[in-house]
């Protein structure tokens, strides 16, 4: 398997419905557990959706990097499990104990130490229901990771040709998207503060933008860090499941069919794809791990609302607006015809954006 299809099994699982593997997790643990003590615990927990969600992103993201990793390895398959039941080990630890004790340094793991400080803090004297818990929620979830893993193999071994319904693209379109989008609701943020009616809310919002951006550019791909005069944004890695997430809603209707179908109405189909498959689950968890702290106050559960709201429209409009731009000049490229379009939507956003976001910066 060439470098290219292991990074779209990689990204495969990591667009993996969060929702749906929660419901996986759920599934086994009440199977498992179905007429012993540990019952009510299990409710508790999943009634915390949002706990329950963030472990299994992170379980999520855990697989897919661990699964490339060990990929080129020597006996791959026993060093990914050997380094799987390393990282969930960490949940079963006391608070007697730090990560050191199964060789993984805290000031290098810092989403997981978080996570587990938030696991530990809500299972307080609870050990064997929290061990018992997290054993069969992380088994669940190698499972089904393993078995969609072991089904896109086999799809892409009996039909090579074949790409997946809705494919996902590299990492820098998402960063492409992600960055020039977030940079146009900032500085449309700077411009209205002045004249906002709850400037509080808006200063929250602000906050937030600027948490999503980072400013580590270590991950953005060489071909962007070119281009980038030190003043980009750029979304931080932690979003590019939720950016991708949304993006694979967005291209189940942007197509020939669906464009000949709805016509101008096309954008308002898109969204309507997005209320019915939302990403904010997504959303919510990425940005958890940018925050510094958890507690979320009322205002901060509006802002982030709104950032949603804002940044997946904008991203739906984009990917859109590139999809008819480059349809009406494969149309004018077939009649003969010159266009005047500029079908590289991607050009014009980034332009764009680095003007912007040098205004901003300034």
């Amino acid at each position: 398997m060439n470098k290219k299809t292991w990074k779209t099994l990689q990204d495969s699982i990591r667009s993996f419905d969060a929702a749906a593997l929660v419901k996986e997790g759920t599934t086994a643990l009440t199977e498992e557990f179905c007429d012993g003590h540990l019952t009510a615990f299990i409710s508790d927990v999943c009634e915390s959706k949002e706990l329950l969600t963030e472990l299994v992103v992170y379980l999520r993201e855990t697989f897919a990097t661990l699964h490339f990793e060990c990929k080129q390895q020597k006996n791959s398959q026993m060093q990914f499990q050997l380094k799987w039941y390393s990282y969930c080990s960490a949940f079963l630890l006391d608070e007697k104990h730090s990560m050191s004790a199964i060789n993984l340094e805290e000031a290098k793991h810092p989403i997981l130490a978080n996570l587990r400080q938030q696991w530990l803090d809500y299972c307080r004297e609870q050990a064997i229901e929290r061990n018992s818990f997290m054993t069969t929620l992380s088994s669940a979830i190698y499972n089904t990771l393993l078995e969609h893993v072991a089904s896109l193999q086999e799809s892409q071994s009996s039909c090579p040709n074949i790409s997946p319904s809705v494919p996902l693209e590299e990492d820098g379109v998402y960063y492409w998207f992600g960055g020039g989008t977030l940079c146009e609701i900032l500085h449309n943020r700077y411009k209205q503060i002045s004249s906002a009616s709850d400037k509080n809310l808006m200063s929250i919002e602000i906050s937030l933008l600027q948490t999503i951006n980072t400013k580590d550019k270590s991950d953005i791909p060489d071909y962007l860090k070119y281009l980038d005069r030190g003043f980009m944004y750029f979304p931080h890695k932690v979003f590019i499941p939720f950016l991708q997430q949304v993006d694979q809603n967005v291209k189940k209707v942007t197509n020939l069919k669906s464009l000949n179908e709805h016509g101008d109405n096309l954008v308002k189909i898109a969204h309507e794809q997005l209320k019915q498959n939302p990403c904010k689950e997504e959303f919510v968890v990425a940005l958890k791990q940018r925050l510094p702290v958890t507690y979320v106050d009322i205002e901060t559960e509006m802002a982030i609302d709104n950032i949603y709201e804002e940044w997946t429209r904008k991203l739906c409009n984009a990917r859109i607006q590139e999809f008819i731009l480059a349809t009406k000049q494969e149309f004018a490229s077939k009649k003969g015809l010159a266009s005047t379009t500029d079908v590289n939507l991607r050009t014009t956003l980034l332009s764009t954006h680095i003007k912007l976001s040098t205004k901003v910066n300034k």
